[in-house]
């Protein structure tokens, strides 16, 4: 669920779709999830029979980065035989001059791809970028 009045996720939400995988249909259910401490103990209840955590994070927000680190990885590093997969969203803004003057104006920086390719490997997952503003790596 989302909170019209923020945005940000106040529950967690699933979505079931049928993507085509090597020309095979594939069932998938997608939570999404908030990390908000208070919702740590909803959040839990996703992970039973999940096969593919993605870890998202937004390349212009470095606190949710930092997140990946301090919550995430730690929180889901519990999980065995499931395959992770971290997500930057919003690639296209890293070279966004408006973006960077923002982010410099509070003395930050957003993540390079060196940067979170490196955390992905560190913690075994497989990385990918993706822009719905340009309509990279999403589905239409």
């Amino acid at each position: 669920m989302v909170d019209s009045r923020t945005g940000t996720t106040t529950a967690p939400r699933g979505t079931s779709v049928d993507v085509s995988v090597d020309g095979r249909p594939i069932g998938v259910t997608l939570c999404d999830t908030a990390g908000q401490d208070a919702l740590d103990t909803l959040r839990q209840l996703c992970y039973p029979g999940s096969d593919v955590i993605l870890l998202c994070f937004s390349v212009v927000q470095p606190d949710s980065f930092r997140s990946l680190a301090t919550k995430w990885q730690p929180e889901i590093s519990k999980l065995k035989g499931v395959s992770v997969v971290l997500v930057g969203t919003q690639s296209d803004l890293r070279n966004d001059q408006n973006t960077i003057s923002k982010l410099q104006a509070q003395g930050m920086k957003p993540i390079l791809f060196s940067t979170a390719w490196d955390f992905a490997r560190k913690i075994g997952a497989k990385y990918i970028e993706t822009s719905s503003h340009k309509k990279v790596n999403i589905l239409s």
